[in-house]
Protein backbone atom coordinates (compact mmCIF):
# COMPACT_ATOMS: atom_id res chain seq x y z
CA UNK A 1 0.00 0.00 0.00
CA UNK A 2 2.82 2.43 0.89
CA UNK A 3 4.51 1.76 -2.44
CA UNK A 4 1.26 2.36 -4.35
CA UNK A 5 0.58 5.62 -2.52
CA UNK A 6 4.16 6.76 -3.19
CA UNK A 7 3.76 6.01 -6.89
CA UNK A 8 0.43 7.81 -6.96
CA UNK A 9 1.93 10.86 -5.25
CA UNK A 10 4.84 10.87 -7.72
CA UNK A 11 2.41 10.62 -10.64
CA UNK A 12 0.38 13.56 -9.34
CA UNK A 13 3.54 15.62 -8.85
CA UNK A 14 4.71 14.88 -12.39
CA UNK A 15 1.27 15.67 -13.80
CA UNK A 16 1.09 18.91 -11.84
CA UNK A 17 4.51 19.99 -13.09
CA UNK A 18 3.67 19.14 -16.69
CA UNK A 19 0.28 20.82 -16.48
CA UNK A 20 1.75 24.03 -15.08
CA UNK A 21 4.29 24.17 -17.88
CA UNK A 22 1.66 23.80 -20.59
CA UNK A 23 -0.70 26.44 -21.89
CA UNK A 24 -4.29 26.26 -20.72
CA UNK A 25 -5.49 25.33 -24.22
CA UNK A 26 -3.25 22.23 -24.25
CA UNK A 27 -4.81 20.45 -21.32
CA UNK A 28 -6.68 20.53 -18.04
CA UNK A 29 -6.91 18.96 -14.63
CA UNK A 30 -10.07 17.09 -13.73
CA UNK A 31 -11.83 15.62 -10.73
CA UNK A 32 -14.88 13.38 -10.95
CA UNK A 33 -17.15 11.43 -8.68
CA UNK A 34 -19.16 8.31 -9.44
CA UNK A 35 -22.17 6.54 -7.92
CA UNK A 36 -23.70 3.31 -9.15
CA UNK A 37 -24.31 -0.40 -8.68
CA UNK A 38 -22.29 -3.59 -9.13
CA UNK A 39 -22.30 -7.31 -9.72
CA UNK A 40 -19.76 -9.81 -8.37
CA UNK A 41 -18.26 -12.63 -10.46
CA UNK A 42 -17.43 -15.21 -7.81
CA UNK A 43 -16.26 -18.80 -8.15
CA UNK A 44 -18.56 -21.81 -7.96
CA UNK A 45 -17.43 -22.18 -4.34
CA UNK A 46 -19.92 -19.41 -3.47
CA UNK A 47 -23.64 -19.69 -4.25
CA UNK A 48 -26.82 -17.66 -3.64
CA UNK A 49 -24.86 -14.43 -4.05
CA UNK A 50 -26.68 -11.25 -3.05
CA UNK A 51 -25.12 -7.85 -3.68
CA UNK A 52 -25.43 -5.20 -1.01
CA UNK A 53 -24.74 -1.46 -1.05
CA UNK A 54 -24.06 0.94 -3.90
CA UNK A 55 -20.58 1.68 -5.23
CA UNK A 56 -18.81 5.03 -5.28
CA UNK A 57 -15.51 6.51 -6.27
CA UNK A 58 -13.51 9.65 -6.96
CA UNK A 59 -10.75 10.22 -9.53
CA UNK A 60 -8.25 13.02 -10.10
CA UNK A 61 -5.92 13.52 -13.04
CA UNK A 62 -4.72 15.54 -15.99
CA UNK A 63 -5.69 15.37 -19.66
CA UNK A 64 -3.65 16.57 -22.62
CA UNK A 65 -5.74 17.68 -25.59
CA UNK A 66 -4.92 16.81 -29.20
CA UNK A 67 -7.85 17.82 -31.38
CA UNK A 68 -10.84 15.64 -30.49
CA UNK A 69 -8.60 13.30 -28.46
CA UNK A 70 -7.60 13.75 -24.82
CA UNK A 71 -5.42 11.45 -22.73
CA UNK A 72 -3.52 11.39 -19.46
CA UNK A 73 -2.92 9.78 -16.05
CA UNK A 74 -5.38 9.41 -13.19
CA UNK A 75 -5.45 8.25 -9.59
CA UNK A 76 -8.52 7.47 -7.53
CA UNK A 77 -10.21 5.59 -4.74
CA UNK A 78 -13.25 3.32 -5.10
CA UNK A 79 -15.63 1.79 -2.56
CA UNK A 80 -17.18 -1.31 -4.10
CA UNK A 81 -19.54 -2.25 -1.28
CA UNK A 82 -20.19 -5.73 0.05
CA UNK A 83 -21.76 -8.97 -1.12
CA UNK A 84 -23.28 -11.91 0.78
CA UNK A 85 -23.48 -15.56 -0.22
CA UNK A 86 -22.99 -19.14 0.92
CA UNK A 87 -19.51 -20.63 0.78
CA UNK A 88 -19.88 -24.26 -0.23
CA UNK A 89 -17.85 -26.87 1.65
CA UNK A 90 -15.11 -28.39 -0.54
CA UNK A 91 -12.18 -30.74 0.10
CA UNK A 92 -8.60 -29.57 0.25
CA UNK A 93 -7.11 -30.62 -3.08
CA UNK A 94 -4.56 -27.89 -3.71
CA UNK A 95 -6.92 -26.04 -6.05
CA UNK A 96 -10.29 -25.65 -4.38
CA UNK A 97 -10.77 -23.09 -1.57
CA UNK A 98 -9.85 -24.62 1.78
CA UNK A 99 -13.34 -25.02 3.20
CA UNK A 100 -13.62 -28.47 4.72
CA UNK A 101 -16.50 -28.02 7.17
CA UNK A 102 -20.23 -27.47 6.43
CA UNK A 103 -21.38 -24.50 4.37
CA UNK A 104 -20.75 -21.01 5.72
CA UNK A 105 -22.36 -17.64 5.26
CA UNK A 106 -19.76 -15.48 3.54
CA UNK A 107 -19.54 -11.68 3.32
CA UNK A 108 -17.01 -9.85 1.16
CA UNK A 109 -16.28 -6.13 1.27
CA UNK A 110 -13.90 -4.47 -1.19
CA UNK A 111 -12.38 -1.02 -1.70
CA UNK A 112 -9.07 0.29 -2.95
CA UNK A 113 -6.80 2.72 -4.79
CA UNK A 114 -6.48 2.97 -8.55
CA UNK A 115 -3.64 4.40 -10.60
CA UNK A 116 -3.66 4.33 -14.38
CA UNK A 117 -4.47 6.21 -17.55
CA UNK A 118 -7.53 7.36 -19.41
CA UNK A 119 -8.50 8.61 -22.85
CA UNK A 120 -11.40 10.49 -24.36
CA UNK A 121 -12.73 11.10 -27.87
CA UNK A 122 -15.16 13.96 -28.48
CA UNK A 123 -17.62 14.03 -31.37
CA UNK A 124 -20.50 16.23 -32.38
CA UNK A 125 -20.67 19.40 -30.36
CA UNK A 126 -20.61 17.96 -26.85
CA UNK A 127 -20.68 14.13 -26.88
CA UNK A 128 -17.75 11.88 -25.94
CA UNK A 129 -16.67 8.28 -25.42
CA UNK A 130 -13.94 7.33 -22.95
CA UNK A 131 -11.76 4.48 -21.74
CA UNK A 132 -9.51 3.85 -18.75
CA UNK A 133 -7.37 1.19 -17.15
CA UNK A 134 -4.49 0.52 -14.78
CA UNK A 135 -3.57 -0.97 -11.41
CA UNK A 136 -6.08 -1.65 -8.65
CA UNK A 137 -4.83 -2.07 -5.08
CA UNK A 138 -7.77 -4.04 -3.69
CA UNK A 139 -8.47 -4.28 0.04
CA UNK A 140 -10.87 -7.18 0.57
CA UNK A 141 -12.31 -8.27 3.91
CA UNK A 142 -13.70 -11.80 4.10
CA UNK A 143 -15.99 -12.94 6.90
CA UNK A 144 -17.33 -16.48 7.33
CA UNK A 145 -20.16 -17.19 9.75
CA UNK A 146 -21.90 -20.36 10.91
CA UNK A 147 -24.88 -20.95 8.63
CA UNK A 148 -27.19 -21.86 11.54
CA UNK A 149 -26.08 -19.52 14.33
CA UNK A 150 -24.59 -16.65 12.25
CA UNK A 151 -21.62 -16.64 14.61
CA UNK A 152 -18.43 -15.40 12.93
CA UNK A 153 -15.87 -18.20 12.71
CA UNK A 154 -13.29 -16.64 10.38
CA UNK A 155 -12.29 -13.11 9.41
CA UNK A 156 -9.49 -12.11 7.07
CA UNK A 157 -8.34 -8.94 5.31
CA UNK A 158 -5.91 -8.96 2.42
CA UNK A 159 -4.47 -6.31 0.10
CA UNK A 160 -3.54 -7.42 -3.42
CA UNK A 161 -2.61 -5.46 -6.54
CA UNK A 162 -4.45 -6.40 -9.70
CA UNK A 163 -6.07 -4.33 -12.47
CA UNK A 164 -9.10 -2.34 -13.53
CA UNK A 165 -10.47 -1.31 -16.93
CA UNK A 166 -13.55 0.50 -18.16
CA UNK A 167 -15.40 2.38 -20.88
CA UNK A 168 -17.89 5.22 -20.81
CA UNK A 169 -19.86 7.80 -22.73
CA UNK A 170 -21.37 11.15 -21.90
CA UNK A 171 -22.09 14.79 -22.60
CA UNK A 172 -20.02 17.90 -21.83
CA UNK A 173 -22.28 20.86 -21.10
CA UNK A 174 -19.35 23.27 -21.32
CA UNK A 175 -15.56 23.29 -21.00
CA UNK A 176 -15.76 22.76 -17.23
CA UNK A 177 -18.61 20.34 -16.53
CA UNK A 178 -19.88 17.05 -17.94
CA UNK A 179 -21.93 13.97 -17.09
CA UNK A 180 -21.31 10.41 -18.16
CA UNK A 181 -22.19 6.74 -17.69
CA UNK A 182 -19.50 4.13 -17.12
CA UNK A 183 -18.92 0.40 -17.08
CA UNK A 184 -15.83 -0.74 -15.17
CA UNK A 185 -14.30 -4.07 -14.23
CA UNK A 186 -12.16 -4.51 -11.11
CA UNK A 187 -10.15 -7.64 -10.33
CA UNK A 188 -9.51 -8.58 -6.69
CA UNK A 189 -8.57 -11.54 -4.46
CA UNK A 190 -10.53 -13.38 -1.78
CA UNK A 191 -9.42 -15.71 1.00
CA UNK A 192 -12.13 -18.26 1.84
CA UNK A 193 -10.34 -19.78 4.79
CA UNK A 194 -7.10 -21.59 5.50
CA UNK A 195 -3.58 -20.19 5.26
CA UNK A 196 -2.68 -17.65 2.61
CA UNK A 197 -4.61 -19.27 -0.25
CA UNK A 198 -6.55 -16.74 -2.32
CA UNK A 199 -8.61 -16.91 -5.48
CA UNK A 200 -9.46 -14.15 -7.91
CA UNK A 201 -12.88 -12.63 -8.46
CA UNK A 202 -14.28 -9.80 -10.54
CA UNK A 203 -16.51 -6.82 -9.76
CA UNK A 204 -18.48 -5.21 -12.57
CA UNK A 205 -19.74 -1.69 -11.86
CA UNK A 206 -22.30 0.49 -13.63
CA UNK A 207 -22.29 4.14 -12.64
CA UNK A 208 -23.07 7.78 -13.36
CA UNK A 209 -20.16 10.23 -13.21
CA UNK A 210 -20.07 13.99 -12.76
CA UNK A 211 -16.80 15.66 -13.78
CA UNK A 212 -15.34 19.12 -13.21
CA UNK A 213 -12.38 20.34 -15.27
CA UNK A 214 -10.10 23.24 -14.42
Amino acid sequence: MKHLISKAALAVAMVAGAGTAMAADDGHFFVNGELGSKSFSLSTAVKDVKDKEAIGGVRFGYMWNNGPFSFGPEIGYVILGSVNGIAVAQPVDGVSPRIVTPDYLVRLKTSGWTIGGNGKFQFGDHWFVSGRGGLFRANTRTRLADITTSQVVYSHKNAKTSYYAGVGAGYDFNEHFGLGVNFDYYRAKVNLGGGDKTSGFGIKTYGVTAEYRF
